[in-house]
């Protein structure tokens, strides 16, 4: 069986990514053709994406005016240039009725959803994302699984002393895509706001460029276009990362 050229994985018959550390493979195998679920490979091939946002159904209920925070109560649409939907993930937090919550513990709600189900549109699971609720440095604030639930990858803000640094110093930050293993895939680089970003190699070339769009349909929250420049790792760890933008992004 072959093996992952980065971490020495062995790769299944038919994977063009790892599925250890979610980088590209460089000897494809021949794909069976009774594979219950389609690898994310086989399903984020463009080169381009639109990612739009909108409050779940399950919580049209709520009063936007008065949640900060329903960026995190929203569903995310993938879909082609062309308006094709590709995948969806939902929140996979049960729906609340209005009886059964105030705006008083909006807050603590906010902070135990962010686990969402990728899926496509036929409802066939691509992963899952899980989502801590509190940004700490040097630990996982996104895990990233795949179909089965296994974890392949991570996103965790690096936080690291500058060389000579006192103890006071805020040291160096670094937003990372890295293997459970702790091997770095890729960097993320928030722009302003964290509007927009692009995630690179860890040697500096860009993998993909995710800009911010004016919002053309008012159902949706937010719209992000996504150029998948360099796919050196799998399509579906750079569309992960909206699902660890920083605390306070709009």
């Amino acid at each position: 069986m072959a093996q992952c050229s980065k971490c020495g994985a062995e790769l299944s018959r038919g994977a063009q990514y790892c599925g250890q550390c979610g980088a590209a493979t460089t000897t494809p195998q021949t794909s069976e053709a009774s594979t219950p679920t389609p690898p994310v490979s086989g399903i984020f091939t463009a080169s381009a994406y639109i990612v739009q946002t909108k409050i779940s159904e399950a919580y049209s209920h709520l009063d936007r005016r008065n949640i900060r925070s329903s960026y995190q109560l929203s569903t995310f649409e993938i879909k082609e240039v062309n308006g094709a939907l590709v995948a969806r993930a939902r929140n996979m937090r049960e729906p609340l009725s209005p009886s059964s919550l105030s705006i008083m513990n909006i807050a603590s709600l906010v902070s135990s959803i962010r686990a969402y189900s990728m899926e496509t549109p036929k409802g066939v699971r691509i992963g899952e994302l899980h989502g801590s609720g509190a940004l700490i440095p040097n630990r996982p604030y996104l895990e990233i699984k795949d179909a089965n639930g296994k974890n392949i990858a991570i996103i965790m803000m690096r936080v690291a002393k500058k060389p000579g640094a006192g103890f006071f110093s805020t040291g160096i930050t670094t937003w990372a895509v890295e293997t459970p293993g702790g091997e770095e895939l890729a960097r993320i680089n928030w722009g302003k706001a964290n509007r927009d970003w692009t995630v690179e190699t860890p040697e500096g070339a860009t993998i993909a460029e995710v800009q911010q769009l004016e919002i053309q349909d008012p159902a949706y929250q937010t719209s992000h276009e996504v150029k998948i420049l360099n796919p050196t790792i799998d399509p579906y760890l750079v569309l992960a990362t909206f699902f660890a933008t920083p605390p306070g992004t709009k």
